[in-house]
């Protein structure tokens, strides 16, 4: 799909695949994006965690690995997440749900 989407880009474009782990069997049966169990969902996570880890440890060698200087730039030109995800979203299920009350 990058390839794809590089073809329409009208500059220089790189492809960096982060680093993964194997997606271990154990996870195969919670792959179904349909599977809301809160099991599914802690497969999910720990396997997001142990990749992100993976991408984090990465930046250790910026210096001589490319890739890892593009990925940690990319990091380091985020801005600072100020509310988490979860956070935002429960208030404004909050906020929804008082909206709905009145």
């Amino acid at each position: 799909m990058a390839r794809k989407l590089t073809k329409h880009v009208n500059r220089k474009c790189s492809i960096v695949r982060f680093p993964h782990d194997k997606v271990p069997a154990t996870l195969v049966p919670y792959l179904s994006l349909d599977d809301t169990r809160e099991e599914a969902m802690n497969a999910l996570i720990t396997q997001a965690r142990t990749d992100a880890d993976m991408t984090n440890s990465k930046c250790a060698y910026r210096d001589t690995d490319p890739e890892a200087e593009l990925i940690c730039s990319l990091f380091e030109s985020t801005p600072a997440l100020e509310e988490p995800p979860a956070a935002r979203r429960s208030r404004d299920i909050d906020t929804a749900a008082t909206s709905l009350s009145r």
